[in-house]
C-alpha cells in the first residue's frame, strides 16, 4: 500500500518515518492533494502515533504547558480518548519501560518522555477521532492547516 504525502502538511511529519520498517509506508511517496490530513486515514491509529505526533512534538511545536497538561491523566481523556497520560516522564520511571507506553523515548522541549501506546480503533472504543481532532486544531493554531469553514 502507498500513502501519498502532500508538501505543506504531512512531508514534515513523515520525515520521522522509517519506511524500512514500516509496513503501511512505501518507500515511494508523492504528493496528495489535501491539507485536511486525509492522507492519514490509511494509516493506522499507532503509526500516526508513532510517526505524526512523535514528530510534532520533537520538533517543538507543542507549547509548554501543554506538554504539562499531556502528563495528566485527565486532560488525555478529554483530548485524546486515552486511559493513560499521553506522555509519563522518563525520570520518574528511572530510565525504565512502564507498561503501556512505547520503548523509545520522545525528547519534547529538552527532556524525555515515554509516549502512550494503548490506542484503539474499535467500535467500543475509537481513539482516532480525538487524535485526528488534535491534529487539525493544533496544525490550525501554528498555522499549517488552512480553515475551509
Amino acid at each position: 500500500m502507498k500513502i501519498e504525502v502532500g508538501e505543506s502538511l504531512m512531508l514534515s511529519w513523515l520525515r520521522h518515518v522509517d519506511v524500512s520498517s514500516s509496513r503501511i509506508i512505501s518507500k515511494e511517496m508523492v504528493k496528495i492533494e489535501n491539507t485536511d490530513i486525509d492522507g492519514l486515514k490509511e494509516m493506522k491509529i499507532g503509526v500516526i502515533v508513532r510517526t505524526v505526533l512523535r514528530g510534532i512534538l520533537e520538533d517543538g511545536d507543542v507549547l509548554p504547558e501543554e506538554v504539562e497538561k499531556m502528563q495528566t491523566n485527565e486532560y488525555s481523556k478529554e483530548t485524546f480518548g486515552i486511559q493513560f497520560p499521553l506522555l509519563l516522564k522518563v525520570k520518574t520511571t528511572g530510565g525504565v519501560k512502564p507498561v503501556r507506553y512505547y520503548a523509545n523515548p520522545v525528547r519534547v522541549h529538552g527532556r524525555e518522555y515515554f509516549l502512550c501506546s494503548e490506542w484503539y480503533e474499535v467500535p467500543t472504543n475509537n481513539d482516532r477521532p480525538y487524535l485526528m481532532k488534535w491534529l487539525i486544531l493544533h496544525k490550525k493554531r501554528t498555522g499549517c492547516i488552512e480553515s475551509h469553514s
